[in-house]
């Protein structure tokens, strides 16, 4: 039988996971989106056309800005909010520096 063998990576793996969703769920918490596991699985119950109309909504909301010889670095992490129809933002940089002390 044949037994695949198990390496490091598949550690280094499952903690870049965990990682990823740690700080996935603390972005929508810094968002005061506390709630934002449950409403995710209501989406597959949410019809086709309501997804749609929802993400033109986002889209056509979505704030834009253009500076004139801009770095493409970001400062800020954008949540939608389905529910209430708004977008959220969170300091990427003061989010990822306590990220570092985790």
């Amino acid at each position: 039988m044949f037994v695949p063998s198990r390496s490091d990576s598949w550690e280094d793996t499952a903690l870049l996971t965990g990682s990823i969703a740690r700080l996935v769920d603390e972005v929508h918490e810094r968002a005061g989106l506390f709630a934002w596991k449950e409403t995710v699985k209501t989406f597959h119950a949410w019809a086709e056309i309501r997804l749609a109309v929802l993400v033109q909504e986002a889209w056509a909301q979505a704030p834009v800005m253009e500076v004139d010889d801009a770095a493409p670095d970001f400062d800020q992490f954008a949540l939608f909010d389905p529910e209430f129809r708004q977008w959220h933002f969170v300091p990427a940089l003061e989010l990822m520096d306590d990220a570092l002390a985790w």
